[in-house]
Order: structure tokens, then sequence, then C-alpha cells
């Protein structure tokens, strides 16, 4: 459970870059190809500039700037370095996972999809790609599948609609592909509504406070000597 809560802002960044699959077909396979090349050249541009200035940080200045903004400019190489070092390791991490994805996507095509019920606890939405959703499973595992906007249409659906009811639990029967753990059908849907613990408690009605402050004057009076 605190793993996949934690996972939750790494799906919520592959989401907005459009990195998650919905479906197994040819279709979606070149459309995630296409957006990983869209989405790692400019990182790649940007390793590589930061790059080159750093190295020309790095040539010795003369003796008067030197002693001016020595430590500036060895600072500024630094950033540059690391920038394009982050820049670099995300763009690796973009590759991999996109090349690991497509593989599990086309090894999935030879594998019957699975039929479980789950609980919904999140939904990540996006423009593009598929849509990550967390997912508790009857046998308490936690775990994130995505699924296209089409066959997540009706839990939208319900999500958009159900808002106003307060707090609701949405069971779902889902059909998935195991290895690339993306939602082939919604075989089931059901939502309840779940009212919180405390409105079906009745608390009793307050002492007013006149009554309150005449008791304690009454009691003074009965403690007094020759009553």
């Amino acid at each position: 459970m605190v793993r996949t809560g934690l996972a939750r802002y790494v799906w919520w960044f592959a989401a907005r870059l459009g990195l998650c699959l919905a479906g197994i077909d040819d279709v979606e396979l070149s459309r995630l190809r296409v957006r990983r090349l869209r989405v790692m050249m400019p990182l790649v541009a940007m390793a590589l500039v930061l790059t080159v200035l750093g190295a020309g940080l790095s040539v010795k200045p003369s003796a008067y700037v030197q002693a001016v903004s020595g430590q500036l400019l060895t600072k500024m190489q630094t950033w540059c370095y690391i920038v394009a070092l982050a820049a670099s390791a995300l763009a690796i991490w973009i590759l991999l996972y996109v090349r690991a994805m497509a593989a599990r996507a086309v090894s999935d095509r030879d594998v019957d999809p699975l039929a479980r019920r789950a609980t919904l606890r999140n939904l990540i939405r996006s423009r593009q790609g598929g849509l990550p959703v967390r997912v508790r499973w009857d046998d308490g595992l936690w775990m994130w599948i995505t699924g296209s906007n089409e066959v997540l249409a009706p839990i939208e659906r319900h999500v958009v609609t159900s808002s106003h009811k307060g707090v609701y639990r949405l069971t779902v029967a889902l059909v998935y592909h195991p290895r690339s753990r993306v939602i082939k059908e919604i075989a089931g849907l059901k939502v309840e509504v779940l009212e919180p613990v405390w409105s079906s408690i009745e608390l009793p009605a307050p002492i007013p406070l006149r009554y309150q402050e005449w008791s304690a004057i009454e009691i003074d009076l009965l403690a007094l000597p020759g009553r």
C-alpha cells in the first residue's frame, strides 16, 4: 500500500507525458514510440547544451575575471553538469521504460487476459495515452494498471456523478492483460455510498448556560450555614 502510494507521483508524471499504455495493439505501440521521441529529444538537447556550456566555463579566464567571479563560474559549471546529468538520466529512463512496456504489450498478445474484482482507489486523468488507475484486489494486493479513455469511461462517469454524494466505494470487475497491466474491458461495476460514521450518532442536546449558572447558585445557597 505504501509503495503504490508513493508510486502515484511517478504515474502522474508518466501520464502527463503521455507515456502510459492504453492498449496492446500496434497503433498504440506506435503512438507510444513517437511520444517517447518527442519527450526525449528536448532532454537530450538540453543535456548536450549544458555539457558544452560547462566545458566552456572550464576554460581558464583572465586574472581579473578569475579574481572577481571565480567562485561563481565554478558553481555555474557544477550546476550545468548536474542538470545535464539529470536530463540524461531521465531520457535514459524513458527509453528503457517505453522499451519494456512495448515488449510486455507484445508478449501479452499470446497470453489470455485475467478477470478479477477490485476496489478503485485512485484515477489519474491524462490528455493522451492511458489513464493510470490504482486498485485493490480482493486478496489485499495493491496495483497500478492503465486503460484507455473509452474503457474507463464508465468509471469516470460515476466518479463525476457520484462526487456530490460524499464518501463512496467503487467496485469493478476488470479484465486486464497481466504483463503490461493494461485493462481490456470492465465486466461489471458497483457503486456503494458510504455514510460517515459520525452522521449516525445522535448527540444529546447541550444544557443551556442559564440553567447551569442557576444550578451553581442554588448549590452555593444550600451549602450556607443555617440552611
